[in-house]
């Protein structure tokens, strides 16, 4: 983790951005990200949740699923993540892994950890579910009409 150069701006009163109170560390940030992003991170999360293995595989897999939800959500305005989403692609995995040996080198606990990763994935899987119903309302809207027979 490293001091930004400019702190970041968190534009006052919108919906994308929230503030978490996080037991020892205080008011933290976050952004949720754009729709696109947030269905494979609740895609893994699922995965994690429910495939067959044994109970520490599962904790485990969550645990970096969750460190890739504070990545991806992450929007400190004085401090920005060295591990870059961009350098692990589309695993998540490994990009929950990297945020989560940055987060233990900058002090933050197991415990605070899950704390936030939870309201997280709670206000990300709000912000997909009303993304969808948006997609849904507007699905269609551009459909030509057909001409009725006479």
């Amino acid at each position: 983790m490293r001091d930004r150069r400019r702190p970041k701006t968190i534009p006052p009163d919108h919906a994308n951005y929230f503030a978490l109170d996080v037991e020892g560390r205080g008011e933290t940030w976050w952004r949720v990200p754009f729709p696109i992003f947030i269905a494979p991170l609740l895609q893994a999360h699922a995965d994690a949740v429910l495939r067959d293995q044994s109970s520490l595989e599962r904790a485990m897999e969550t645990m970096m699923v969750a460190g890739a939800a504070i990545g991806l959500c992450w929007c400190d305005p004085e401090r920005e993540l060295h591990a870059g989403k961009r350098e692990h692609g589309s695993d998540l995995i490994g990009y929950g892994e990297a945020v989560l040996d940055e987060l233990h080198d900058d002090g933050w606990t197991a415990a605070q950890v899950g704390e936030v990763a939870p309201a997280i994935i709670k206000r990300i899987t709000a912000a997909a579910a009303t993304a969808n119903s948006e997609v849904q309302a507007r699905v269609g809207f551009s459909r030509a009409r057909r001409a009725e027979a006479h």
